[in-house]
């Protein structure tokens, strides 16, 4: 995927208009998803548990190399959708990831440590899940988890490990998986009458800017991804 917002300046749009490939109707592609799970790949749980970023379409057609985002899908599509899981495609092992491969990427956290935000403590306190990644890339979003890492490693990290972000993080009570995250964003934006919204209350950041009152469910915006807060911010008028 590409974001013209990163676009250099040689980069001429104009002069391709024309060229490209029209996009297929979303509401077929939906429809081939539930009709054809085998044929894709669900990244859903990956991007809400921070494995992949917001930005990584929630399914893929690895035949095809067809993306899809499922920000605007029906609640029935994601009904469906969890009907269906088990299903889905798996990814196959990338071939040209090598042992090589690995130890570079381990040996870049050492040799360039600002680079990249440190997650291990947050993962410990379970503020984050997991699955999330020990490290994280900040300019490539490239993940790193310590499961691997080669022999020597840690010894060389505790004398030279990067800083953790400062950014605060909660896990809500219950989610303990991604499927039950993405409903308890749901049933915010469509049941907002059943939420308070703690945002304007000026507490510390461990209180949650959402309460559920009759589930007690909880919802963190510093934790939130990115298709909700602009639902949010549509159904409150902000947008």
């Amino acid at each position: 995927a590409l974001w013209l917002t990163d676009a250099p300046e040689w980069f001429k749009l104009e002069e391709l208009e024309g060229k490209f490939h029209q996009p297929q109707n979303k509401d077929e592609l939906f429809q081939d998803i539930l009709e054809n799970p085998g044929a894709w790949l669900d990244f859903t749980a990956q991007k809400a548990s921070g494995e992949k970023s917001e930005k990584f379409p929630d399914f893929k057609n690895p035949q095809t190399d067809t993306p899809v985002w499922a920000d605007s899908a029906p609640d029935s599509f994601w009904e469906k959708v969890e009907e269906l899981q088990g299903q889905f495609a798996t990814e196959a092992p990338r071939e040209d990831y090598t042992q090589a491969n690995k130890e570079a990427q381990f040996q870049d956290i050492l040799d360039n440590p600002g680079a990249y935000a440190d997650f291990r403590a947050d993962k410990a306190s379970g503020q984050k899940l997991d699955a999330f990644p020990d490290f994280k890339n900040e300019q490539t979003d490239e993940s790193v988890w310590l499961n691997d890492a080669p022999d020597g490693f840690m010894e060389l990290l505790d004398g030279n490990a990067p800083q953790q972000t400062e950014t605060v993080t909660h896990s809500l009570p219950t989610a303990e998986n991604a499927q039950h995250a993405l409903k308890v964003y749901k049933e915010l934006l469509e049941n907002p009458g059943d939420w308070e919204d703690h945002r304007s209350v000026e507490t510390d950041e461990s209180h949650a800017d959402f309460v559920n009152d009759k589930t007690g469910e909880q919802i963190w915006l510093s934790r939130a991804p990115d298709w909700f807060i602009r639902e949010l911010k549509a159904l409150t008028g902000e947008a």
